[in-house]
């Protein structure tokens, strides 16, 4: 279950590592909280999400080629994804303008493919050990 106000890490099945970028580049890493590891999802509508790169503000982008980046949020259909659920805790994240989902191999590289039930296609959700500010205010209400 995705919920907005918490960041997660997304390990992926296959190679156990999670999902990570490196100047600007995405790939699998080894588990180590930093910031570029968490992700928030925000809905856009429809099942859709943008997935949110904690400290960058900079959302998952894949191409048509199949590359998978981090860019500005521009509202394309190429920025928003589903997590579609693959059992055991485990789901699919399907990009929204080519219908295919997130991919990675076993050296970290991450890419976007069509489905086939392989395991480095698989992702879980993890709370990440951090939650989003919330502003706290006063309401003063006139009788």
């Amino acid at each position: 279950m995705i919920i907005q106000e918490l960041y997660f890490m997304l390990t992926n099945r296959g190679n156990g590592s999670v999902l990570d970028s490196e100047e600007g580049g995405i790939c699998t890493n080894v588990r180590s909280e930093s910031n570029s590891q968490h992700w928030l999802f925000e809905d856009t509508g429809g099942g859709y999400y943008r997935i949110v790169q904690n400290g960058s503000n900079r959302v998952l982008e894949g191409s048509l080629k199949g590359e998978v980046a981090l860019r500005e949020w521009n509202g394309s259909d190429n920025q928003k994804w589903s997590a579609d659920n693959v059992g055991d805790g485990y789901c699919c994240l399907v990009h929204k303008a080519t219908g295919r989902v997130l991919d990675t191999c076993i050296k970290g590289k991450v890419y976007c493919i069509y489905w086939n039930g392989a395991n480095c296609q698989q992702w879980k959700l993890e709370e990440a050990a951090i939650y989003m500010e919330t502003i706290s205010c006063e309401v003063e209400y006139n009788e």
